[in-house]
């Protein structure tokens, strides 16, 4: 079928790789980027989602008006809820304080039913509170299917034979390095067992940030800010013991730097990075040239390739939405040229509500924080 796809779901992959050239200016190897915002649910969890739904139809047998429960924080119940809205399957997602309100208006125009917790578990977060409401909707709803994203051989088979293929052929396979950050694990495991089959000499670079208990070795629970990034316990997906045959190196960042670095990558390369894709602006995925750094530096006498995925939507459709909930921010007026600092939320200068959870500040160049612009409320 030429120039167009028989539904939206035949248009999920195939995302583009480009140069950061400006960001990247005057030092060696090349930096790529992977533009998974490209993908018709704004991340790559539409890979993810696919998969793992279509092994559920194979596994358990599911037809038109079949329940499916996911636990997300935005992207994987976007991929979920597009992919049930095609497939006619009815979608019920676990959410928290945290999910963006934009996110949230487009799960429930997608078709989905939100429950939506409200208590934090003893790491700070929500994850685990999700987790015990999850066990009594399972009571409640004995014939609904859980697709369990933190412990799913079929979300890392997706990303093993889509993205990690598609990066190897699109770098011609010279690739010396590939940073991810650490999430659910899907993406990375199966982006990395693809290297490991067929690229073996590319090292892979996992970024965290500080408090996830994702990795394992993971032991010092905080609180975190780059929503879509780490999680409160450990994921299956990172294969326990065998972790270490696929990951090489690991590289945990403070928000305030991520955040930073997003800063930089907009105005550099023009591309806006949000959290985690889930469409919403804690910038996690800027974590992902923060590790391009250091890596660039291992790297800077090579000639060849270092590549970085772009997780979901943190790209354009994070920022771009964020900035329209909170308009009069001192970033999307453009004014972002300090460093970065997160905190508890109270109240934002920006759009003038009270926000629950997460925030940050602006602190000018050679500004106390004492002095910062202004406090803007974080993507809920």
């Amino acid at each position: 079928m030429a120039g167009f796809s028989a539904s939206v779901l035949e248009a999920i992959g195939n995302t583009p790789i480009v140069e950061l050239n400006r960001f990247g200016a005057g030092v060696s190897p090349s930096l790529l980027a992977k533009l998974e915002f490209t993908n018709p649910g704004g991340s790559m969890k539409d890979r993810a989602a696919l998969g793992m739904i279509e092994w559920a139809e194979r596994e358990h047998g599911l037809v038109p008006g079949a329940e499916i429960i996911i636990s997300t924080s935005g992207n994987l119940g976007i991929g979920m809820a597009m992919i049930c809205a095609v497939k006619g399957y009815r979608l019920v997602c676990l959410v928290d304080p945290k999910l963006n309100p934009s996110t949230e208006r487009s799960l429930e125009l997608l078709g989905a039913e939100l429950i939506k917790v409200a208590e934090r578990d003893h790491t700070g977060g929500y994850h685990l509170t999700r987790l015990e409401r999850l066990q009594t909707l399972q009571v409640e709803r004995p014939e609904a299917i859980y697709l369990d994203q933190y412990d799913s051989p079929a979300a890392i088979e997706a990303h093993r034979m889509s993205t990690g293929r598609e990066i190897l052929e699109q770098t011609g396979g010279e690739l010396d390095a590939m940073i991810m950050v650490a999430g659910t694990g899907g993406s990375a495991m199966g982006v990395a067992r693809w290297l490991r089959e067929h690229s073996p000499k590319t090292e892979i670079w996992l970024v965290d940030e500080v408090g996830s208990l994702a990795l394992p070795g993971s032991e010092d629970p905080k609180p975190r800010f780059l929503n879509g990034m780490g999680t409160s316990i450990q994921p299956a997906n990172y294969a326990g013991a065998s972790f270490d045959q696929f990951v090489d190196h690991v590289v945990y960042i403070e928000a305030g730097e991520a955040i930073s670095t997003a800063a930089q990558i907009a105005r550099s390369e023009g591309i806006l990075m949000g959290g985690s894709g889930e469409r919403h602006v804690m910038l996690c995925e800027s974590t992902l040239p923060r590790g391009m750094a250091r890596v660039r530096a291992c790297y800077r006498s090579s000639p060849t390739t270092v590549a970085a995925t772009l997780k979901p939507s943190l790209i354009c459709n994070g920022l771009t939405r964020w900035v329209s909930t909170c308009r009069h921010s001192a970033l999307a007026r453009g004014r972002d040229t300090g460093q970065y600092i997160i905190s508890e939320s109270a109240g934002c200068d920006g759009c003038g509500r009270d926000r629950p959870g997460m925030g940050w500040k602006r602190v000018g160049a050679g500004i106390p924080a004492a002095r910062a612009t202004g406090f803007y409320c974080a993507p809920q």
